[in-house]
């Protein structure tokens, strides 16, 4: 039925409305649960029809998905305590978050994420990724095992390599590279796009592979060790989407008909209950995870990290210490719609100076010119800075996601001018790599277009800044223009030859 999308998302906002009204911590959390199953519901439904490439509007999906998903997380731990404290949860906070307050920022979220799939219904929206799908998912699926092979193991041992020359670190650089004007050198960018590779390339090799004792196997173990060794570093959010990346990579390019029957309702229920009883193994490797990541650096080389978890695991008090702390951190950070909650608190109350109007896109547009162009870098403020100039609620460290600024820039109505700036980048930039991808040395522009936007529609904007979100498209926009640039002086070289007098004689 056309429009029962929009009819289901604006069933979400009026139940979190309704929580906001009723004040209570329990029913918030039951309304978590329903818009939870909301947002898998709907994500499950685009997957079955055959269009997990609708990434624009997947992307808004999985992001209530996580946030939803994210607060049951954090009721789990929290609801297993002797005392329920949710406003003691944001200290951070200057403005008192109470459930009401978190519940208005939930049902703005779904607005926002409505006005989404409204937009996603455009004609020129689904002209373009009709395009992507042809021109780009379609040649994709032809690339060859042995091609694949090749792509996946160069990119494994590059990032091998990479590990043990200390180029990268946890949460991104080594202490020696950062810097208050958020300057990155080139190389981190590039390593940043090849760890949002693995995913593509193993599902691929996977999708293609005939036998388990060969050297496509092997690689594809090596490329999984490798993505589960970078991704564990940047932290748990991370690893849990480079795992499920992985089927979504498949899905997205293999396009398998999803109609289950008995024998795979079976063995998806075999994987279910496998998961269930692997939790516990799970919750002590994140444990392990949130003591790694409070030591940046310490860990690039791949044989300290393996030691220090031989070191973790034989270490009872150890263990028990960490486990304790990471349900400690998983209480509190999944609610990362805190500080969406602390600008609603602002605006209602009038303690703020005003909306951003775009300023954030502005500076961080100026911060990435040269300094001979724009020489005034150290007087802009970028990300934090400027929101906590307009509304400070706060000083610490906080997700920038879309959704955040759409507020902070617009009020309410940014909930529709965001989406609708979003859809329009994401439609150009789909037509740009569809045009791209019909010339010459197609294949790198597909391959690196559609692993950024398959990345974008998991990782969504639940948690990744918004910076995050547009440093996934320096590489495949850089490697789109090299190709047109390269079949430009190609077709100019060919002019030139044919339009060359012959010598008489």
């Amino acid at each position: 039925m056309k429009g029962s999308r929009e009819l289901i998302l604006l069933l979400a906002i009026a139940i979190m409305l309704l929580a906001a009204l009723i004040n209570n911590y329990h029913f918030l959390v039951f309304s978590n649960v329903i818009c939870f199953g909301i947002s898998i519901f709907l994500i499950f439904r685009l997957i079955a029809n055959g269009q997990a490439t609708r990434f624009f509007l997947f992307s808004s999906l999985s992001c209530g998905a996580w946030i939803t998903g994210g607060f049951l997380q954090s009721a789990w731990n929290l609801l297993g305590q002797s005392r329920l404290d949710f406003i003691g949860l944001f200290r951070a906070s200057s403005i008192v978050i109470d459930v009401s307050l978190y519940a208005l920022a939930s049902a703005y979220l779904f607005l926002f994420i409505f006005f989404t799939a409204l937009l996603s219904r455009l004609s020129f929206v689904r002209h373009a990724e009709r395009q992507f799908d042809r021109h780009v998912i379609v040649r994709l699926r032809s690339v060859s095992l042995k091609l694949w092979t090749t792509l996946l193991f160069l990119s494994s041992l590059s990032l091998f390599m990479i590990a043990f020359l200390g180029l990268f670190s946890i949460r991104g650089l080594g202490e020696e590279y950062l810097s208050d004007q958020g300057i990155l050198p080139w190389w981190y960018v590039l390593i940043v796009f090849f760890i949002g590779l693995l995913p593509l390339l193993v599902s691929q090799v996977a999708a293609k592979l005939r036998s388990f004792f060969s050297f496509p196997c092997f690689t594809l173990f090596f490329g999984f060790i490798v993505g589960l060794y970078y991704n564990s570093l940047t932290g748990r959010f991370a690893l849990l989407s480079f795992i499920l990346l992985i089927p979504f990579c498949w899905v997205a390019i293999q396009s398998p008909l999803l109609r289950f029957n008995s024998r795979q309702l079976t063995f998806l229920s075999i994987i279910a209950v496998t998961i269930l009883a692997l939790l516990p193994f799970v919750n002590f490797f994140f444990a392990f995870i949130n003591v790694i990541r409070s030591n940046r650096g310490l860990y690039t080389d791949p044989f300290v990290l393996i030691a220090s978890f031989v070191d973790f695991v034989a270490s009872p008090s150890t263990v028990t210490t960490a486990i304790e702390r990471s349900a400690e951190n998983l209480t509190a950070r999944p609610l990362i719609l805190w500080p969406l909650a602390a600008t609603i608190g602002m605006t209602i109350n009038g303690g703020h100076s005003g909306y951003l109007y775009f300023d954030e896109l502005i500076n961080s547009a100026l911060n990435s010119l040269p300094r001979f162009i724009y020489p005034f870098k150290s007087t802009l403020l970028l990300q934090e800075q400027l929101l906590y100039h307009h509304f400070p609620f706060a000083s610490v460290d906080t997700a920038d996601s879309p959704y955040l600024y759409s507020f902070a820039s617009f009020g309410i109505v940014g909930s529709f001018i965001y989406p609708l700036v979003i859809c329009l980048i994401y439609s150009l930039f789909l037509n740009f790599i569809v045009f791209t991808s019909m010339l010459s040395f197609w294949l790198p522009t597909s391959i690196a277009s559609s692993s950024a936007l398959i990345s974008l529609s998991i990782v969504s904007y639940g948690e990744l800044p918004t910076t995050g979100l547009l440093r996934r498209f320096i590489v495949p926009g850089s490697v789109a223009f090299a190709t047109l640039l390269f079949a430009f002086l190609k077709s100019s070289s060919s002019r030139l030859s044919r339009a060359r007098p012959v010598d008489s004689f």
